[in-house]
């Protein structure tokens, strides 16, 4: 073990530069480490300096804002000043897009705000929202593809607006399947839960008023069973046609090496 004051060289103890190291304690903690000998001696340690660095910016971001501050739109604050836990978030002054009441935003690493809406409105229901501001939910969305969404199991959904008269049978976010669009359409009345929609040729994406049934749901689920059934019978009907093809060779094969052999 060194004694406090020892001088060596970086080589010495281990590195690979011969600058020369002293071994001193740590102020704070007071835990002995070699340190660099130069004109002004580090007093902390390595982790010591953090901590302090690390507590004195917290306290710059923590400067208190004055007692008659009035936040005009784009000013920017970091948490502390405004209360809140945390010393990396910074937050913008920014009003709702819906309501227009300004508030306190976080902003992500790219410097932009994390929520255009405020937590009142956020709260609403779709429909209010949708009232409120429905250019910017559909148009103005990165997410907007005309109102026209294909999903993976092969459906294809409309988007209707609040005013339009089928809008009771959209979901949640104002989209209705086409098929059943189709069919109301012909009906001239939206359709009931109970009530759906059978794709004839079994092609979810060709929504043809002469491709789509109108039927129950038991019904349906009868008529889907005795499809799945019947494309299986089919499948194993292809299957046994194929083997029988195969045997027919073989006995082909076999024959003639017989009449082969027997010459």
């Amino acid at each position: 073990m060194p004694e406090i004051g020892e001088v060596k060289k970086g080589t010495e103890i281990g590195l690979k530069t011969d600058q020369k190291r002293i071994w001193m304690t740590c102020v704070n903690c007071k835990k002995p480490r070699w340190t660099v000998l130069s004109k002004s001696i580090a007093e902390l340690c390595h982790y010591c300096n953090s901590v302090k660095q690390g507590k004195s910016r917290r306290k710059a971001l923590a400067i208190p804002l004055p007692s008659d501050y009035i936040p005009q739109i784009g000013d920017i604050r970091s948490g502390p000043q405004l209360g809140y836990s945390g010393s990396g978030r910074k937050f913008i002054w920014l009003p709702c897009r819906l309501c227009d009441k300004p508030r306190w935003v976080q902003l992500n690493k790219n410097g932009e705000p994390l929520f255009w809406r405020c937590q009142n409105c956020a709260s609403k229901a779709p429909e209010v929202r949708a009232k409120q501001h429905l250019s910017h939910l559909r148009e103005c969305s990165t997410w907007w593809k005309g109102g026209i969404i294909h999903t993976l199991d092969g459906y294809t959904h409309i988007y209707l607006s609040i005013g339009d008269p089928f809008y009771p049978m959209a979901h949640r976010r104002g989209y209705v399947a086409e098929h059943r669009l189709v069919m109301a359409k012909h009906l001239g009345r939206c359709l009931k839960s109970s009530e759906v929609v059978h794709h004839k040729n079994g092609n979810r994406s060709d929504n043809r008023l002469k491709n789509l049934y109108l039927t129950t749901v038991r019904e349906h689920q009868g008529i889907t069973a005795l499809g799945n059934r019947l494309a299986a019978a089919e499948k194993r009907i292809t299957v046994l046609e194929a083997e029988n093809t195969l045997l027919l060779d073989q006995l082909s094969a076999w024959r003639v090496v017989k009449e082969k052999k027997g010459l």
